[in-house]
C-alpha cells in the first residue's frame, strides 16, 4: 500500500489536504533572519503556498500572501511602507494582517478592504518561525538556549 489513506495522499501538504492541517499546528522555521533586512521583501514558498515574507521599517519580520488581491501581481516586488508592503502594480499596501489598508486610485476607503492571507512569525535564534495554522497562535514555546540568548554570541544560520 503506497502512502496514502483513501484518495487522500500524506505527501501533499497544501492547506486543505490532512498532512497540510496537521502540519500548520507547528511552528516552523520559514527562513533565516539575515534573508529580508529592513525595508527588504523576498518570495517565499512553504507548504505549497507562496508567500511574501518582508521586514517592516520598524525591524520586525511580517509574512503575507505571495500576491496582491486586486491583480495577483506578486508582492515581494513591491515596496515596503513602514510596516506594511504595496504591490508595485496599482499600489494597493496591505498590513501585516493582510488588510489592504490604501487604494491609490480610491477617494475613500472600502466598507470590506481586500485582504490576504497573513501568518504569525517569531524571530529566534537567527531564523524567522512562523505559525501557518488556525488563529490565534499559540505561544511561542520552542525549547530555550541560553547559547542563542545571549547577546555576546552570535549565531549563525545556514540553509541548503
Amino acid at each position: 500500500m503506497a502512502n496514502t489513506i483513501g484518495k487522500t495522499s500524506l505527501h501533499e501538504t497544501g492547506p486543505h489536504t490532512l498532512m497540510g492541517q496537521l502540519l500548520r499546528r507547528f511552528w516552523h522555521p520559514v527562513a533565516l533572519a539575515s534573508d529580508v533586512g529592513r525595508g527588504q521583501a523576498a518570495p517565499l514558498r512553504v507548504m505549497c503556498e507562496d508567500l511574501t515574507l518582508y521586514r517592516g521599517e520598524s525591524g520586525e519580520p511580517h509574512l503575507v500572501g505571495g500576491r496582491c488581491a486586486h491583480r495577483c501581481s506578486l508582492l515581494h516586488t513591491g515596496a515596503v511602507h513602514g510596516d506594511d508592503i504595496a504591490c508595485m502594480y496599482h499600489g494597493w499596501r496591505f498590513d501585516a494582517g493582510g488588510v489592504c489598508v490604501d487604494i491609490p486610485a480610491e477617494k475613500q476607503a472600502r466598507k470590506n478592504p481586500p485582504r490576504i492571507a497573513a501568518y504569525t512569525v517569531h524571530e529566534y535564534g537567527g531564523l524567522i518561525f512562523a505559525w501557518l495554522g488556525p488563529l490565534p497562535a499559540p505561544a511561542f514555546d520552542l525549547p530555550r538556549k541560553d547559547v542563542m540568548e545571549d547577546a555576546r554570541f552570535h549565531v549563525l544560520a545556514k540553509i541548503g
